[in-house]
């Protein structure tokens, strides 16, 4: 790499962690998208990691603001600050000539509107080029899915606060769709029952923990029941308080946010065409996003589709990795497709049966 151009720069903007992958030193970034200011005079305290350790202590002078929500920049502003200081923290501060190209994993409902705000924040940081790559492509290159041949494949990513399900082909998006159900809404859901069932008020760490290791089904057959104690504070004495949540408990708590990622699945799977709809049947779906390691997670899909469903090796680095592989590569399919308009652009013919727009 000559000195004088910075390296590539590959970014995945979740709404729980904000990962930098550097081209030639892999991912050195992987914060939370928490800036914290001064409620006196708007000065930024801290980024990343550093201001997610002052909210744990709960100073009142700070204010705190979360600039992105599911990849879409809120505040220009504040997004700017804090992706400049995550950028600089993955370039190590090192002096660079040449500004680097950015890329960064979008939704596949990005309007203009909010395309012209995330090149706004990404311009200011500091860019000679910025890519927008669509989050099923980008998961989907980052699993090692073929996404150039003619043969469709499908990826679910299971994002903090979004669902983004797609069908691949030709390097493009054959169909796609995108519903605000993630990890987050499960969390929300567990912590629910709990303050409604216990009176016991729990923090989001803890319902995290809860959904992961005790799953959303509950186990079949001659398999044990899984339980585990929470903590909390008691809202009727104000004194801690615990509880046991069984996987009964938490299959019933996440019914709701589990059938509208399910029904985003299906619509996906509606919208595309029967002739490719055969190729997904052997190879069924991949799942990405820090989502996909919810336990039962495959089976419910499985049993909702009656297709095969696999979770990457490295889901919750998936996106990032392959935005990563779409810098280096830049094939030209891929390239042609235009993250920020609702038309699918195609390398050849457009195929008959895509409606027109």
């Amino acid at each position: 790499m000559n000195p004088v151009f910075s390296p590539d720069i590959a970014i995945d903007l979740g709404s729980r962690s904000v990962r930098v992958h550097v081209r030639g030193r892999g991912k050195v970034v992987a914060q939370p998208p928490l800036l914290a200011t001064c409620a006196r005079t708007g000065r930024m305290l801290a980024a990343g990691d550093s201001a997610a350790e002052m909210r744990r202590r709960a100073l009142p002078w700070v204010r705190f603001e979360r600039p992105f929500e599911a990849g879409i920049p809120i505040d220009t502003e504040p997004a700017s600050r804090l992706l400049r200081r995550l950028v600089r923290a993955a370039q190590g501060n090192r002096p660079y000539l040449v500004k680097p190209r950015l890329a960064v994993a979008v939704p596949t409902t990005l309007t203009d509107v909010q395309e012209r705000a995330l090149r706004e924040v990404l311009y200011s940081v500091g860019t000679r080029q910025a890519h927008l790559v669509p989050t099923p492509m980008a998961a989907a290159l980052g699993a090692d899915l073929p996404v150039e041949g003619t043969h469709a494949t499908m990826v679910v990513d299971v994002g903090a606060t979004a669902t983004s399900v797609a069908v691949l082909a030709w390097g493009g998006l054959i169909c796609a769709h995108h519903s605000l159900a993630g990890g987050d809404a499960l969390s929300r859901a567990i912590a629910s029952l709990i303050r409604h069932r216990d009176g016991l008020l729990i923090a989001e760490q803890t319902a995290d923990e809860a959904k992961l290791r005790v799953g959303a089904v509950r186990p079949r057959a001659r398999q044990r029941t899984r339980r585990m104690v929470v903590h909390g504070r008691n809202l009727r004495t104000g004194l801690p308080g615990a509880t046991v949540l069984s996987s009964t408990d938490v299959e019933a708590a996440v019914a709701g946010p589990l059938a509208e990622i399910v029904r985003t699945v299906r619509t996906a799977l509606a919208l595309c065409p029967p002739e490719l709809s055969a190729d997904i049947i052997p190879t069924g779906m991949l799942l990405t996003g820090g989502g996909s390691r919810l336990k039962g997670l495959p089976l419910v899909l499985r049993e909702a589709t009656g297709l095969p469903v696999r979770v990457a090796a490295d889901a919750e680095d998936a996106v990032v990795t392959g935005v990563a592989r779409y810098l280096e590569t830049l094939p030209a399919s891929v390239r042609r497709f235009y993250a920020g308009s609702p038309r699918l652009i195609w390398p050849g013919t457009k195929p008959s049966w895509l409606p027109a727009h």
